[in-house]
């Protein structure tokens, strides 16, 4: 067995890798189990604003056309794991020859928001610390709300 993963970015989607694994996983038991393979290759790559996958053998394969081949489980159980993560999936496969299985997905480049710095300062004026504006504060279930006030002009923590 072969495989090749390129370009796969750091900060994927966990439903996109879950996504992937599991059709991998599914595939891979697919072709211990029916194909006779005697080659597989596993092709995961990344490109600017797309993830692919093509998983590739060369066993006994089989006819699409045939409703029972078409209509299996697992086949199925892929084609709805791509479409639940907005992605596409075929299948190629010819009898005596292997099948092939690929699986796409658009994963946009996100740009980091940056919010502007606001500075928190504790109850006798020291500054805590610089942090995003849209920062919600919680309390710990130790603490009211009440015992922490901030102030109206949301500067300041304390009864001021």
């Amino acid at each position: 067995m072969k495989c090749c993963c390129t370009n796969i970015p750091a900060n994927l989607d966990n439903q996109v890798a879950l996504g992937f694994l599991r059709i991998v996983q599914e595939a891979l038991h697919n072709i211990a189990k029916h194909s006779d393979a005697k080659d597989v290759e596993v092709k995961v790559t990344g490109a600017t604003e797309e993830l692919c996958l093509v998983v590739r053998h060369n066993g006994v394969g089989f006819d699409l056309r045939e409703p029972r081949a078409a209509a299996g489980l697992g086949l199925i159980s892929m084609r709805e794991r791509m479409h639940l993560i907005g992605g596409e999936f075929a299948i190629e496969s010819t009898p005596g020859v292997g099948t092939t299985i690929r699986a796409r997905v658009r994963i946009p480049t996100v740009q980091p928001r940056v919010a502007s710095p606001e500075t928190v300062y504790s109850a006798d004026g020291n500054v805590l610390s610089s942090i995003a504006t849209n920062l919600v504060f919680r309390a710990d279930s130790e603490l009211s709300p009440s015992s922490y006030p901030i102030s109206p002009d949301r500067r300041r923590l304390g009864n001021r």
